[in-house]
C-alpha cells in the first residue's frame, strides 16, 4: 500500500516532483515486455516490442504497448483503461 500514498512513492520511485510521476506509466508499460523478452526470448533475432504513444485529446494519451511472442509460449493478457 506505500505506493499508494504520496509519500510512499515518493520513497519507491525517487520521483519527488508529481510531473515525473507520469514517466512511472511509461517506464512500466515498458518495463514488462522487455523483462518479458529477457526471460523468454534471451539472444532471439525474431523478439520485439512495439510501443505507440499518442496524444489523443488536450490532456490525454494513447499507450499500447505489444510484444512478440514467436514461439507461442503462454502470456497473461493486460488491458488498463
Amino acid at each position: 500500500m506505500n505506493v499508494v500514498t504520496v509519500d510512499g512513492v515518493k520513497l519507491r520511485t525517487s520521483y519527488y516532483d508529481k510531473m515525473d510521476w507520469y514517466f512511472l506509466c511509461i517506464k512500466e508499460l515498458l518495463n514488462n515486455p522487455v523483462d518479458s523478452i529477457w526471460e523468454k526470448y534471451r539472444g532471439a533475432s525474431d523478439a520485439a516490442i512495439d510501443a505507440c504513444i499518442e496524444k489523443t485529446g488536450d490532456m490525454l494519451l494513447s499507450i499500447r504497448v505489444n510484444n512478440t511472442n514467436p514461439r507461442n509460449i503462454e502470456a497473461q493478457n493486460r488491458i488498463y483503461t
